[in-house]
C-alpha cells in the first residue's frame, strides 16, 4: 500500500532545505537515431521508471481496463501551458517533423492519431476540460463550469468521463502560489488530491515540472520548491515524473520562454518541429519530452522493456530523497 496523503506530506516537506541541483543548461549535441538503444535513449528528463513504478503502471492499466479506459488515449491536466495548441496539437493525424528523432513517430501515431470524442480530435488536439488556463491543481478538482460537463462534477472528472483515458499528462504548479497563499503544503496537497483522483479512474498520471516563470517576479513558492515536491511526490506515489525543467536547461541553454516570461516560446516553423534548430524553443522541447515520456511509458504496458534500476539519491538535496517504502 502507498503512504497514507499526510504521511507523505510530511515526508516531503522535510525534503525541501535547500537548492536544487538542476542541469548544466548547455544545449545538447545531435542526436542519433541509429545508435539509440530506445526511443526516448538520451532525451534529458524522460521518466525513470523503476521496477516498483512500473508495477504501478500496470496495475492501474489492469484497473481501467475493468472501468472502459480506452488504450493509447491521454488527456491533458494543467493550466494554460497545457492548453496551448502549441502543446502537442500538430502531431495529430499523423503529423509532425522528428528531425533526429524519428524512432518517436510510432509514438506519436500510438497517441495521436486515434479519434476519441465523436467528431475529429484526438488525444493530441482534443480541447481538453481539465486544461485551464490560470488553474492550479486544486482548481481541476473544483466545479467544471465549461459546457458540457455534468452537474457538480470536476474539470478533472468532466474529462474522465467523457475520454476514458489509459494516461493523464498533468502539469500543475506555475500558477498555484495564487491559490495557496504561497504555501508549498498547499500546493503539494492539492497534487495529491489531483493523482488519487485520476487513479481513481484506473488512469496512469505522468507528472511534469515547471518552467522558469521570471513573467511572474512577485509569485511565492520558488519554482525549484515547486518542482522539488513534483518530484517527490513522483518517487513516493510510483509515478513517473518528466522533468521539464531540466529539459528546457539541457536543450535552450536558457529558460526556452516566450516574450512574456511565463510560456514557453515556439519555434517559427511551428511546435510540431523536433529539429536541431527548433529544440532551442520551450514547447518544441516539451513536445520532444511529452512524446519520449509516452513512448516510455507504452514500454511499461506492452512489457517490452526490463524496468531502470533504482534510481540513487543524495541525502539532503530537496528533491533528491531517500525513496519511501510502498
Amino acid at each position: 500500500m502507498r503512504p497514507r496523503r499526510a504521511t507523505l506530506l510530511a515526508l516531503m516537506l522535510m525534503a525541501l532545505t535547500a537548492a536544487l541541483v538542476i542541469g548544466s543548461g548547455l544545449p545538447l549535441p545531435a542526436r542519433s537515431p541509429a545508435t539509440s538503444a530506445e526511443p526516448w535513449a538520451g532525451i534529458p528528463g524522460v521518466p525513470s521508471i523503476d521496477a516498483a513504478t512500473a508495477e504501478h503502471i500496470q496495475a492501474l492499466v489492469e484497473a481501467g481496463a475493468t472501468q472502459g479506459e480506452r488504450p493509447a488515449v491521454f488527456i491533458k491536466v494543467g493550466d494554460s501551458i497545457t492548453s496551448s495548441c502549441n502543446s502537442l496539437c500538430g502531431f495529430s493525424g499523423g503529423h509532425g517533423e522528428f528531425g533526429d528523432y524519428a524512432d518517436l513517430q510510432p509514438a506519436a501515431l500510438r497517441w495521436c492519431n486515434q479519434v476519441i470524442d465523436g467528431a475529429s480530435a484526438t488525444s493530441c488536439n482534443r480541447a481538453s476540460f481539465a486544461a485551464v488556463p490560470g488553474a492550479g491543481a486544486g482548481y481541476l478538482l473544483t466545479p467544471c463550469t465549461a459546457a458540457g460537463c455534468f452537474p457538480g462534477e470536476s474539470f478533472l472528472g468532466a474529462e474522465l468521463r467523457e475520454i476514458r483515458p489509459q494516461v493523464a499528462l498533468v502539469e500543475v504548479g506555475t500558477n498555484d502560489w495564487a491559490f495557496c497563499g504561497g504555501e508549498l503544503g498547499c500546493f503539494a496537497t492539492g497534487l495529491i488530491a489531483l493523482v488519487e483522483r485520476i487513479e481513481q479512474a484506473g488512469v496512469v498520471p505522468v507528472l511534469s515540472t515547471i518552467p522558469q516563470r521570471p513573467g511572474l517576479p512577485h509569485a511565492s513558492m520558488p519554482v525549484a520548491d515547486v518542482n522539488a515536491a513534483i518530484r517527490e511526490i513522483g518517487e513516493n506515489l510510483r509515478l513517473p515524473v518528466m522533468d521539464f525543467h531540466l529539459a528546457l536547461e539541457r536543450f535552450t541553454a536558457g529558460e526556452g520562454l516566450g516574450a512574456d516570461g511565463i510560456h514557453p516560446s515556439t519555434c517559427p516553423d511551428g511546435a510540431a518541429d523536433l529539429s536541431p534548430r527548433c529544440l532551442a524553443y520551450g514547447f518544441n522541447v516539451r513536445n520532444l519530452l511529452a512524446l519520449a515520456s509516452l513512448a516510455r511509458v507504452s514500454a511499461v504496458i506492452d512489457g517490452t522493456v526490463p524496468a531502470d534500476p533504482p534510481a540513487h539519491f543524495e541525502a539532503g538535496v530537496p528533491g533528491v530523497v531517500s525513496p519511501q517504502g510502498p
